[in-house]
């Protein structure tokens, strides 16, 4: 069975399950381009519209630079099997103070099928340590290793998005993408009448690595390239985010360990070379000093240094 990426199937071609639906398109002649422009139901009241064999440019959205600038394109990281790449961090407010990363690369699916961002525990136990320092009136419920969720109970999310702020995500350029108050808190009716505001950025076991659903998706304008394995994002895009020194991706822990490993490995040896030189230093120095030893005339050993005249 062909993986699948959302509701209709946009995961890349798997060599295993055949064609994937965008690939059988060109083949039958029906487009001229593996790509697939998708434009998700935006906060602007904006409808969802897809565009397959390229995108429309109609669809850009005009945030200062962002149409000139056309999509940013991100090499996809796993492109045999989803659609996913690489984040350096995410943080709220613009300030890396406030960053919820594990400090690594890490990698980022991208689901045109989930409606939330899921974060792995990690991750997602700082962001909630950031909740209640900052919006103690959020509560949580869950916890690892299944799930967990945050919301304000009694209010809806108009009456308080004031009070949030833009969350970020940084890939791995300079460029920082916005995720406002508007599109991660959402507004459900209780059986009583009242309101709850959820916030949906959640922790689930079910996927190890951070998955970005529609309220990131809704933001942008995104084209899945299948002839170059790459993501690309058009909209509200910061250009003006300090640039960080780069990380090092997760797996760099074991390098690290590796080498530290190494290097007290190669200090014992030598510790063990100095050890031995002295030890054979001093027996032959013992042995020096044994071959100085000469029987007297009445049969007795007797040491030069100390014998008596």
């Amino acid at each position: 069975m062909q993986r699948t990426d959302g509701v209709i199937g946009l995961a890349p071609d798997d060599v295993g399950n055949g064609d994937s639906l965008l690939t059988a398109l060109k083949k039958n002649n029906m487009i001229n381009k593996l790509q697939v422009g998708v434009r998700m139901d935006a906060r602007d009241g904006t409808k969802s519209k897809m565009t397959f064999g390229g995108y429309d440019k109609t669809n850009l959205y005009e945030y200062p630079s962002a149409e000139d600038r056309g999509f940013t394109f991100y090499n996809d990281r796993d492109a045999d099997k989803e659609w996913g790449t690489e984040i350096r961090n995410m943080y709220i407010n613009d300030s890396v103070n406030n960053s919820f990363d594990s400090g690594y690369l890490t990698y980022a699916k991208v689901d045109t099928f989930t409606p939330f961002i899921l974060l792995p525990w990690e991750n997602f136990q700082k962001y909630k340590n950031y909740l209640n320092r900052t919006h103690p009136e959020m509560t949580c419920f869950g916890d690892y290793p299944i799930f967990s969720m945050c919301y304000v109970e009694g209010k809806s999310c108009d009456s308080i998005r004031s009070n949030y702020d833009n969350i970020t995500i940084r890939f791995t350029d300079s460029f920082g993408y916005h995720i406002p108050p508007s599109s991660y808190l959402k507004t459900e009716e209780t059986l009583n009448g009242g309101f709850r505001c959820y916030n949906m950025i959640i922790y689930t076991s079910v996927t190890k690595s951070i998955v970005l659903g529609d309220i990131f998706l809704e933001n942008y304008y995104t084209l899945f390239d299948y002839e170059n394995e790459k993501i690309g994002f058009n909209g509200w895009a910061e250009g003006q985010l300090p640039i960080e020194p780069p990380r090092p991706p997760r797996n760099a822990t074991t390098i690290i360990v590796v080498v530290v490993v190494s290097i007290v490995v190669i200090v014992l040896a030598a510790a063990a070379v100095v050890i031995i030189k002295r030890r054979k230093n001093k027996l032959k120095s013992n042995l020096d000093l044994y071959n100085q030893l000469d029987e007297d005339q009445n049969g007795n050993q007797t040491h030069h240094l100390y014998q008596k005249p």
